[in-house]
């Protein structure tokens, strides 16, 4: 399974891949020749932006579920294995959701 990192490290250095291939218009054969990737790289960042986008939404929607498990859950016991484990679902899904908020 990709990471968030995974493809904000993917998303960055295609952002960067194409910013170098756009401002080196000085070495021209090299220009010629890096601006052939051009197109593959723009097509793979449309994609790795839909993929950061779905998993955005993803993240939102585990947080839901997580939430509504935790209230589900509030009447247990403290003690009860499927109150923590709702406790800690809903705990795990905030960093997870936390973690997209910034990128």
């Amino acid at each position: 399974m990709t990471t968030l990192n995974d493809l904000i490290e993917e998303r960055d250095l295609l952002v960067r891949s194409i910013d170098s291939i756009n401002r080196t218009p000085d070495f021209e054969d090299f220009a010629a020749r890096t601006r052939e990737h051009l197109p593959a790289y723009e097509k793979r960042l449309v994609v790795v932006n839909e993929r950061i986008a779905i998993a955005k939404e993803r993240a939102a929607l585990a947080l839901e579920d997580a939430r509504a498990a935790l209230a589900a859950s509030q009447d247990l016991p403290e003690t009860s294995r499927a109150r923590r484990v709702a406790e800690l679902d809903y705990r795990e899904a905030q960093i997870d959701f936390g973690g997209w908020e910034d990128r």
